[in-house]
């Protein structure tokens, strides 16, 4: 363990220097124990907070295996951390920026704060010398990681990580926990993203996805990252502030009819028009290029989803 120094600040999160604060108590945990309880506790009033706020958000069928239980947990925190609601704010800020106001260590402030905007994506091992050190493939960011959100068993064969990466004190921690893969997975699932695919911005955005993709073979992998494909194209020509519901309708009516898009501007347009107030089919036609008498199938197609 790395020793602190006088003058370093004191692990336990109060932003005094170490010899001011805990050195007689010989407090040299890393991260500090009480920003750890602190944070820990506060990630349960997250959850409970949810339970009692919003429980729409929550999954509607108990899951049968682990493997549906992380993926739930991971379309949790897609809905709820990374997708912004009417106001422009997510969940997590909601609750951060209330819980910010009753922290008093400096360290945990910080990690609340931090926890508005996440790293979601693939990691890879970049050192075990000084504690688990990993980096994003993404940009080669690094971070520091808590021993016990990451599978150290298999450290050794299987160095690629998918998750969350969430601030916790002086480390950053796996929620729930990394997922991971050996080269040769980790190779194959790598030559199935596209190059913009490969950013943390797709992967706020994509998930729960991501992660069936990341445990399915080539052939179901590569059919589902078609089909996350095609959904994009979709939802990428919607505005920034339509509804989850309206998203969530062409989520079902696509799972549910597997529709072949060959222009994805008109089942926009459809969608656009449902979501929209006092608007013509013609003025919503004449902003995605398209024919009103082309949207008016889809439309009634959709409304049946809603």
């Amino acid at each position: 363990m790395q020793k602190v120094g006088r003058n370093d600040p004191c692990p336990c999160g109060s932003g005094k220097k170490y010899k001011k604060c805990c050195i007689n108590e010989n407090v040299v945990e890393f991260p500090g124990k009480a920003v750890k309880d602190e944070l820990d506790q506060a990630f349960q009033r997250y959850q409970d907070y949810l339970v009692n706020v919003y429980p729409d958000y929550l999954p509607k069928e108990a899951p049968n295996t682990q493997e549906e239980r992380i993926g739930q947990f991971f379309q949790l925190l897609q809905d709820s951390v990374f997708t912004a609601r009417k106001g422009g704010t997510s969940i997590m800020e909601e609750f951060a920026n209330e819980e910010m106001k009753t922290a008093k260590r400096p360290l945990t402030k910080e990690s609340l704060q931090a926890w508005t905007k996440p790293a979601a994506g693939v990691f890879a091992l970049d050192s075990k010398e000084k504690g688990v050190q990993i980096k994003s493939m993404f940009n080669d960011a690094t971070y520091m990681v808590e021993k016990e959100s990451i599978p150290l068993e298999d450290i050794e064969t299987a160095p690629y990580y998918f998750g969350v990466l969430m601030k916790w004190g002086n480390v950053h921690q796996f929620m729930p926990i990394a997922i991971p893969k050996d080269e040769k997975q980790f190779e194959l699932y790598w030559t199935l993203l596209t190059e913009n695919q490969k950013s943390h911005d797709y992967f706020e955005k994509n998930l729960a996805d991501q992660f069936k993709v990341w445990l399915k073979g080539k052939e179901e992998a590569q059919a589902k990252t078609e089909e996350s494909t095609e959904e994009d194209s979709v939802l990428a020509l919607l505005d920034e502030s339509t509804s989850r519901e309206v998203k969530d309708t062409w989520k079902s009516y696509r799972d549910a009819e597997t529709p072949n898009i060959r222009k994805p501007e008109v089942f926009a347009a459809a969608l656009d028009f449902i979501a929209a107030e006092g608007v013509t089919k013609k003025a919503t036609a004449e902003k995605f290029g398209v024919s009103p008498s082309s949207m008016s199938r889809r439309i009634k197609e959709l409304e049946n989803y809603r």
